[in-house]
């Protein structure tokens, strides 16, 4: 049976080493293929999720006010929703494992710096975080969602995946 580690692209197994390197140094024990398979059902949870809600897998947003979900190549979760009376609310959830970034941060007036494309970082003037880790996949909502209805699926989904993602670190934290 392939490896759960051999089954990545190879920019995030590089990611996830640089990662291990890190948590190593911080005299944590990690093992890859724990994280790899960790990384793979982080991914096909944000996979089912997008889907029953109807967005769309994009390589680019092209339209920024309208909010999105992005899973990075560390396997962390950012959600940014649609423009409303001039702010939007940013959540980002980590992959729990890193000193070096919150575990969650949400702020109700995020303003990104730049563009949003799938294989590279998310940077922010105004976020709850500086930067994000280049964006594994990128959804966005297909055209006629009302932009209430936009913050409720994102808020509800982001919710779901974060409960999810917390108790895959969980169970990884204590093998």
């Amino acid at each position: 049976m392939r490896s759960s580690f051999k089954k990545l692209d190879t920019s995030i197994q590089n990611h996830l080493e640089r990662i291990l390197e890190t948590l190593n140094s911080e005299g944590k024990t990690a093992d890859r293929e724990l994280l790899a398979s960790h990384w793979l059902e982080k991914e096909r949870i944000f996979n089912r999720e997008i889907s029953s809600i109807g967005l769309k897998e994009v390589n680019k947003v092209n339209n920024i006010s309208e909010g999105f979900l992005a899973l990075t190549f560390s396997g962390s979760l950012l959600a940014l929703g649609p423009l409303r009376n001039g702010k939007r609310s940013a959540v980002y959830v980590s992959i729990g494992l890193r000193s070096d970034v919150p575990e969650r941060s949400e702020t109700d007036n995020a303003v990104i710096n730049g563009p949003v494309i799938k294989g590279s970082e998310i940077f922010f003037n105004k976020g709850p975080v500086v930067k994000t880790s280049p964006v594994h996949k990128l959804a966005v909502f297909k055209k006629n969602t009302n932009v209430s209805d936009k913050q409720k699926l994102l808020e509800n989904t982001t919710e779901t995946i974060t409960r999810e993602l917390q108790t895959l670190n969980e169970t990884m934290l204590e093998t």
